[in-house]
């Protein structure tokens, strides 16, 4: 018998898991819940009767559609009574003894931290959507972010489809006039290229100091993701950006690829997107990264 045996009977374990304002339950090997704790319930907006019996799988679609063995947040959309939140989900197996084998999940409300870092996000949002970077000419990073926000709010009430690329030239360059103006240069060359070729209502901005936003509505990912690989093959065909002269130094052409799904906001949706990975000069490695 362990320590922890000797300390806390089954019945006072029971009554602290009962107790904790975080959501747990216990499934079976066959997915089955088992038992549920009220918090669980409570943050479901389900009963234990309505829960205890049935599969994971089984609970309302519009609230949770699976549970997964790695940590994921989860929007649950506003429903009677209930306003949206945002949920996280941690569950892994557990051996009890040879043949017998558990799943436990807690849940945790993170509501209030997706609220704050919403917010605080949003407070960087420029109130004119159409302000333009003074270099460029595209829209600054501030107005394209804004014009991302207004799109995942038309996807989220109509559920349209939306993707968003990012096209990244490089690595940083050092902070003098002559690599800046040789990034700017090339800034405007992809820029002009993407404008001759996509369509009047997807939104192109400048985003840091090397990088380009494309924001495409109705346009799934399949769509978005043969798009973007066309424009990075005739980009680098065209020998584009490296028939500058001077070429800017560590140049490379990559893109990285995402679209909007149930839970996405604009700013987890660029954070995919900027997962792309970086070439080396002075042809970057073709990369088109889909997230």
């Amino acid at each position: 018998m362990s320590q922890a045996e000797t300390l806390i009977s089954p019945a006072v374990a029971l009554q602290i898991l009962e107790s904790l304002p975080i959501g747990i339950f216990v499934a079976d090997d066959s997915g089955t819940i088992i038992w549920a704790n009220d918090a669980l319930c409570s943050q479901l907006a389900v009963t234990y009767q309505s829960t205890i019996g049935k599969s994971r799988g089984d609970l309302p679609v519009n609230r949770i559609l699976t549970l997964f063995k790695t940590v994921e947040t989860y929007q649950l959309p506003a429903t009677s009574g209930h306003p949206e939140r945002w949920l996280n989900f941690i569950a892994r197996h557990v051996q009890m003894e040879p043949g017998q084998a558990f799943e436990v999940a807690c849940v945790v409300d993170v509501t209030h931290y997706e609220i704050v870092r919403k917010r605080k996000h949003l407070n960087l949002i420029s109130t004119a959507r159409n302000e333009n970077d003074p270099d460029t000419g595209l829209l600054t990073q501030q107005s394209v972010m804004a014009q991302l926000v207004a799109e995942v709010s038309r996807s989220r009430r109509y559920n349209n489809a939306l993707a968003v690329f990012m096209i990244d030239l490089g690595q940083p360059v050092p902070n003098n006039s002559n690599a800046k103006s040789g990034r700017v240069a090339a800034l405007i060359q992809a820029a002009r290229f993407l404008k001759e070729r996509l369509r009047w209502v997807d939104m192109i901005g400048r985003w840091g100091d090397s990088s380009i936003l494309v924001v495409l509505p109705e346009t799934n990912l399949e769509s978005a993701t043969q798009l973007a690989g066309k424009l990075r093959a005739e980009m680098d065909k065209s020998d584009l950006l490296w028939a500058l002269d001077p070429a800017p130094a560590g140049l490379a052409i990559n893109l990285g690829v995402t679209a909007w799904k149930k839970g996405d906001d604009a700013v987890s949706l660029v954070n995919r997107a900027s997962n792309v990975g970086i070439g080396d000069p002075p042809h970057g490695a073709a990369t088109v990264g889909v997230f």
